[in-house]
């Protein structure tokens, strides 16, 4: 097993090594440029966005992923990602986890969301591992056009939690 993973507020650097991952088959969809992004000054390119919401994950000082935190009035929209080089070697549960402790840190008792896309089988198998559970679906309106994602909520429950707990996360 590698080291520890250490979570950090997202840098400008860290955003633009995200970018350049490069995702095949049908999660393409998750390929971002920065330079469109930055144009744009949406998500993580707008600096006070991703310094409120985004979170960087290492191992070994290397990104192995990200969250997002988003405040609403009522909820809390959790959004993550994982390296492509390392999906499917059992980290999504390591990085959900770490995303629920700081969700935890950061608003206490708030209902914490995410979307997922419904073809999206991996993820939803380990946001389910994790404690959340499907409350919705519904349809977006997206620039691919109609996409159709299943809303889930997490369920705090302490036999989840270590199920899928993350050995060691230190935030910085």
């Amino acid at each position: 097993m590698m080291g520890d993973i250490l979570i950090r507020s997202m840098s400008q650097e860290d955003a633009q090594e995200m970018c350049s991952w490069e995702y095949s088959g049908q999660y393409r969809v998750y390929n971002n440029s920065w330079e469109k992004m930055a144009e744009q000054g949406i998500s993580y390119a707008d600096e006070e966005t991703r310094r409120k919401e985004f979170y960087t994950l290492l191992r070994d000082g290397k990104m192995i992923g990200f969250f997002r935190l988003r405040r609403g009035e009522k909820v809390v929209e959790l959004g993550l990602g994982l390296r492509p080089d390392l999906c499917g070697q059992g980290l999504g549960k390591e990085l959900v986890q770490a995303a629920v402790q700081e969700h935890k840190k950061r608003f206490g008792d708030l209902p914490l969301w995410l979307a997922v896309r419904v073809w999206n089988e991996r993820a939803i198998r380990c946001y389910r591992a994790c404690g959340f559970v499907e409350i919705k679906r519904l349809t977006l309106e997206l620039s691919e056009g109609p996409t159709e994602f299943i809303r889930m909520e997490y369920r705090d429950d302490e036999k989840v939690e270590r199920n899928c707990k993350a050995s060691g996360s230190v935030v910085q």
